[in-house]
């Protein structure tokens, strides 16, 4: 099964950028690809990783296998070192489908 971005919902081709987002008070991460990180600026990524409960989010490096299709795969997906946080503020800009899971997941 092919790995799909959770903000953009488009399969990631092996090869390309992968990244995984996570929040240390959820236990959920999930595929980011290029696209979905690209557009946001240098100045609104932060070097530490997000205190539990603030709202928002790490990205870290992530790792999997290839798929038959060639595409990532879901069955080895991983996420890797971390590599900056963004704000609640800045993933509600940027990451809004993907900040939304969070909600999802706690029922809120």
């Amino acid at each position: 099964m092919s790995l799909t971005c959770d903000e953009t919902g488009l399969e990631i081709r092996y090869g390309d950028v992968l990244m995984a987002g996570t929040r240390d008070d959820a236990k959920f991460y999930s595929a980011l690809s290029r696209r979905a990180l690209a557009h946001i600026p240098d100045a609104e990524k932060r070097t530490a990783p997000c205190k539990p409960g603030d709202g928002g989010v790490n990205i870290h490096e992530a790792s999997s296998l290839r798929s038959f299709s060639g595409d990532y795969t879901i069955a080895d997906f991983t996420p890797g070192e971390f590599r900056f946080s963004l704000s609640k503020e800045t993933a509600e800009k940027y990451l809004p489908n993907h900040l939304r899971r969070y909600a999802m997941l706690s029922g809120a």
